[in-house]
């Protein structure tokens, strides 16, 4: 795909991985805090009935690009707040999983969303958690920020355009508040034009069933 140029607007450190598994080069993963890897948590997260499991090989796939443990660490926090997200009823909170696997992985990643959260429990305004947390390409900002606007916006019909327009690295904070609306609500949360005109859509259709698929365990 990226030889191809079908990549759309992919990091530094992925282009950088791409050009050398391109060139026949070993170990592409580039010791890099930038959320690239970000968008790995999503299948994951619906592929694995094991969480341990899911954690390991994530971690591999997410090592491809990014070695650094703050960014898979990010990947895996992240799925599995979607999971206890989509389990609705999990032993813990999902904003409590999301801090405490970040911890497992790298302290300033917990530090940094503990800090977002505690800034959205005080009411403080959106632009003193951008001031704060900031919304740079790195996975301590970009991670932080998207629990931020979920815990503060995510009931509100505003959501996602204030994710979209939050400035700095706003497809991946956008990626991830739209697949946390996605876990929460289903196509629900969409508009219905927003999801009748998706891009690809019968092929991300195709794909979100062959997910489906594969954790009811009928393939």
């Amino acid at each position: 795909m990226h030889a191809r140029k079908r990549l759309r607007f992919p990091d530094g450190t992925v282009s950088t991985a791409c050009a050398r598994i391109t060139a026949g080069l070993p170990d592409s993963g580039r010791t890099s805090t930038t959320a690239g890897c970000m968008a790995l948590a999503v299948p994951f997260a619906l592929a694995f009935r094991n969480g341990d499991e899911m954690r390991d090989r994530l971690q591999a796939a997410c090592e491809v690009t990014h070695t650094h443990p703050a960014a898979y660490g990010a990947a895996i926090s992240y799925a599995l707040f979607l999971r206890a997200v989509l389990h609705r009823h999990p032993p813990h909170p999902p904003f409590h999983v999301a801090e405490e696997i970040a911890g497992e992985y790298d302290l300033q990643l917990a530090g940094s969303i503990r800090n977002a959260l505690a800034l959205e429990k005080e009411g403080l305004s959106l632009e003193t958690a951008l001031i704060s947390v900031g919304n740079d390409v790195a996975v301590y900002h970009t991670y932080p920020l998207s629990l931020f606007l979920i815990a503060r916006f995510g009931q509100d019909e505003t959501f996602l355009p204030v994710a979209t327009h939050v400035g700095g690295n706003t497809d991946t904070i956008g990626f991830i508040c739209g697949s946390w609306l996605g876990a929460a609500e289903g196509t629900a949360g969409f508009g219905y034009e927003l999801v009748m005109q998706l891009e690809d859509r019968a092929r991300i259709e195709e794909t979100a069933e062959q997910l489906f698929d594969l954790i009811s365990a009928k393939n």
